[in-house]
């Protein structure tokens, strides 16, 4: 399927991260003009698009030299702290204070040559799913510029300027499904990696247990280019544009024969749309034809269960997290985000505790019963973006997102085709924690057979 929305379309010299370093190799393109091109798309949309909170000042000066990612732009979750600016969190509850230091993957990218193109919009203090920001505007879905339709959340103006091609690609979090879920309603790639895997150093907290640090982008080639110099590998240039020695880029083509894939039960998919459900059957098919052996697993617990668990110990930690922001009256926290943290405080620290322990049993017992199983697949929604008018801010956006963040699991969104009515829809996979490489090659390998 299509990787961008119809009116936005990139030029041919910037499709992708090795494009870009390929051609400014052999000088049919410099990083300045990558970096112009962006900035100038940026410029022209985001007031209707709304991606970004603030764009950075001068990128040109980070643009020289023949650094890896020279010429890549990348817009900035307004969770990282990015020096010279404030980090609001979504919210005019936080300081305005300015960063004295940027957070450690933001440095990790541009000492790589990655340009900082500016900071995006996130749900705020990213505790949303739909990706509506009642202070700050919601950032518009580009699949539908007449009707306003959510881009998903918490990582809304990331996913937005991605796949509208404002930026290469930018960066996320995803505590429940927050980076997956808008790389399904705006049509990319969306990685939440295993815990620990990138550095969460100067990035704001909202549930330090869940939290983890992520990206957006346009394919799984660029997403693995990006994630072995976020996880610490850093990124050489050869003939053929960025080339890894380490972990992520290696194993992209080693395809899908002999690999066991579980896939979601159907009673599990009833409460997802018929075009879900249609769509995630083809892939399952894809999966077949290509040398998967693939069965049908159950989970030990529903996947609404996990829910659940996972969203008592994001409310307790919330308001261990943030109970200066939403204590005070009269507060500056939206009503709707400070309701879901005021949640925690009825927690004691013997429930929290009992929290933690069954969710240690949880993991242990998920382990067990799936034993033999390489990585799972399962739609990442129920439903493709709805417009803003429609949100039901009570209604849980998607029972496929919590449980990878719960369990200690690391998942990927990538498309798997487009709704009736021509909006994306993700396929999500999920490996064990550790697992990320695997999980990019089985995301590649679907990439490529979708294309």
């Amino acid at each position: 399927m299509t990787r961008n929305p119809p009116q936005f379309r990139l030029p041919a010299a910037l499709q992708s991260i090795a494009s870009v370093a390929s051609n400014i190799l052999n000088g049919s393109l410099t990083a300045d003009e990558s970096i112009a091109t962006y900035r100038d798309r940026s410029i022209q949309w985001n007031p209707k698009l709304n991606a970004f909170v603030s764009f950075c000042d001068a990128p040109f000066q980070k643009a020289r030299g023949q650094a890896p990612l020279s010429g890549v732009t990348i817009g900035v979750k307004d969770l990282f702290d990015l020096k010279g600016y404030p980090t609001r969190a979504g919210s005019q509850a936080t300081s305005d204070e300015i960063k004295n230091e940027s957070a450690e993957v933001v440095s990790l990218l541009e000492a790589a040559g990655a340009t900082m193109l500016g900071k995006t919009h996130t749900v705020e203090f990213a505790f949303g799913g739909w990706g509506t920001n009642g202070t700050f505007g919601t950032p518009w879905n580009p699949w539908d510029v007449e009707t306003h339709r959510v881009p998903g959340g918490s990582s809304s103006g990331s996913a937005v300027a991605v796949a509208a091609g404002l930026v290469t690609a930018a960066l996320g979090t995803d505590t429940g499904g927050s980076i997956r879920t808008p790389a399904s309603y705006c049509g990319i790639v969306g990685v939440k990696p295993s815990p620990g895997l990138i550095s969460k150093s100067g990035v704001f907290a909202l549930c330090p247990l869940h939290d983890t640090v992520g990206i957006l982008a346009r394919s799984v080639d660029d997403a693995s280019i990006l994630l072995d110099v976020m996880a610490g590998h850093p990124a050489t240039v050869g003939p053929e544009g960025p080339q890894q020695p380490s972990t992520f880029r290696n194993v992209l083509g080693n395809g899908l024969p002999g690999l066991r894939i579980g896939a979601l039960g159907t009673d599990e998919l009833l409460s997802a749309s018929e075009d879900v459900r249609g769509l995630f059957e083809q892939a399952v098919a894809t999966f077949i034809r290509a040398g998967a052996l693939l069965e049908t697993v159950t989970f030990p617990q529903r996947l609404v269960g996990y829910l659940e668990s996972a969203g008592n110990i994001m409310a307790a930690e919330s308001y261990r997290t943030l109970a200066r922001y939403v204590d005070p009256e009269p507060c500056l926290v939206s009503e709707v985000i400070r309701a879901r943290i005021l949640r925690g405080r009825t927690y004691d620290n013997l429930q929290y505790t009992e929290m933690l322990e069954a969710r240690t049993s949880a993991k242990k017992e998920f382990e067990q019963s799936v034993s033999g199983i390489d990585a799972f697949i399962m739609p990442t929604c129920i439903e493709a973006a709805i417009p803003v008018r429609s949100v039901d801010e009570g209604r849980i956006v998607t029972p496929y997102g919590r449980f990878v963040n719960y369990l200690d699991l690391a998942a990927i969104s990538v498309p798997m085709g487009l709704s009736r009515d021509g909006l994306p829809l993700g396929l999500q996979i999920v490996v064990r924690q550790n697992d990320d490489a695997l999980m990019i090659r089985i995301a590649n390998a679907f990439e490529e057979l979708c294309v």
